[in-house]
């Protein structure tokens, strides 16, 4: 179901009324039939896929918590007060190495399941290239959204095993907030304690929060069918044949491809944005004018902002507090090289994660390429910042000064669009 076809709308018109006039205690159970039947309508073999995330995710993180509390009132009895701390101490080493073998074994089942089914065939083009005849799997098929609600989800179990989140008890309060039909297809990822609570509150109708919705969806409206699928027929007919073009049109059609994409995708996000505020539910923002960024560094703090905060707090983070990573920051430090040791580390984990972001783009060398390539000027930026500091310092260049601003503008702008 398209956000821009005329069944959408007669749907989340449907939604909305139902919504405002039934009982304010059933209000999430609404949502949650209303996005299944919106998901179902796809395909309801991908109804499968969903409910296997969910079911396992909800699973593994309710075990956690059940493992949590025990140790919580076990430690709160009087066999607990009377261990000493050496033993307090072994029996949390204990809880913490059940919990992560749980986590592992859920993001293995979640990660791997999708790695699966997008990155399958990829291996077996890679791997018929070398003069290998591997038959190809013409019976996988990638689930719509499943790379955001598996993402949301794995984030939410990940939040229970650091017990910055409570396990949701009730499996269908849990299941809308993995499928909350405005973000499930392209996001935004959402936060569970900062979604969670806004799914299962009431709502009573709000005209300024609803005509606010409208206006963000009207507005996704104009980008997507105005802005992005009329550029789309110039980018499409020039990259369609691109010999029969000169390097003027076809740098043209790049410029005008950066606009489409934005356009196309920051229009999605409106319309999402949009329907959830129309329910009283501010889901979280994913653009912030990236193509005014100054840095690449901050174009991807502006550009998916939800997709960058989840791969610095899930994967970046979790590299660097890792064994092997914090192992060769200590063993670089005791010979005196402090420095080195923390910008070895941040490289690694900087690498690492961009490799991983490239490949969520899609399964395919170019968007490895594209998240390497990324990557290098972030990378770039930590290991040279020095450098540039001083550079910018002998040459006398005030980082206040429009005229510098604006060159940084265009010059991200440039590496961004030669990207693409």
């Amino acid at each position: 179901m398209s956000f821009t076809s005329l069944t959408f709308a007669i749907f989340l018109g449907v939604m909305l009324l139902g919504y405002y006039l039934i009982s304010k205690k059933v209000q999430w159970l609404w949502l949650l039939i209303g996005s299944y039947v919106f998901y179902t309508w796809s395909s309801p073999y991908f109804v499968v896929f969903l409910l296997f995330s969910t079911v396992t995710t909800w699973a593994f993180s309710l075990i956690m918590g059940r493992l949590s509390d025990r140790h919580q009132k076990w430690l709160a009895s009087e066999d607990g007060n009377s261990l000493k701390k050496e033993e307090k101490k072994a029996y949390r080493k204990k809880l913490e190495r059940q919990k992560r073998i749980l986590l592992i074994l859920c993001l293995i089942c979640n990660i791997g399941l999708l790695a699966f089914l997008k990155y399958t065939n990829f291996v077996i083009v890679t791997i018929n290239h070398f003069g290998v005849e591997l038959p190809m799997l013409d019976w996988l098929v990638l689930p719509l959204g499943i790379s955001f609600y598996t993402f949301q989800s794995v984030g939410y179990v990940v939040d229970v095993y650091r017990e910055t989140a409570l396990p949701l008890k009730n499996f269908f309060k849990y299941a809308l907030y993995v499928s909350f039909f405005p973000q499930i297809c392209q996001g935004p990822i959402g936060r569970f304690n900062d979604l969670a609570p806004q799914l299962y509150s009431e709502h009573r109708f709000e005209y300024n929060g609803f005509i606010m919705g409208l206006e963000r969806i009207l507005l996704g409206f104009f980008k997507k069918m105005v802005v992005a699928d009329q550029i789309a027929v110039f980018v499409n007919a020039v990259y369609q044949d691109p010999s029969a073009y000169s390097g003027l049109i076809l740098g043209l059609a790049t410029l005008m491809y950066a606009f489409q994409l934005y356009a196309d995708f920051s229009g999605y996000m409106d319309i999402a944005i949009g329907a959830g505020r129309c329910f009283g539910i501010r889901l979280a923002e994913n653009f912030e004018t990236p193509y005014f960024s100054r840095s690449i560094t901050e174009f991807w703090r502006r550009w998916h902002i939800t997709l960058g905060s989840w791969f610095k707090d899930y994967l970046y983070y979790p590299v660097l507090r890792s064994g092997w990573c914090s192992g060769i920051g200590r063993r670089l430090s005791k010979k005196g090289r402090k420095k080195a040791a923390k910008m070895l580390t941040t490289v690694i984990g900087l690498a690492i994660t961009w490799l991983l972001i490239g490949m969520w783009h899609g399964a395919s060398w170019n968007f490895i390429l594209y998240g390497c390539y990324h990557g290098a000027f972030v990378i770039m930026a930590v290991v040279l910042g020095d450098v540039y500091e001083k550079i910018k310092n002998c040459i006398k260049i005030r980082e206040e000064n429009k005229i510098w601003q604006g060159f940084q503008i265009v010059r991200t702008f440039f590496i961004v669009t030669f990207g693409y």
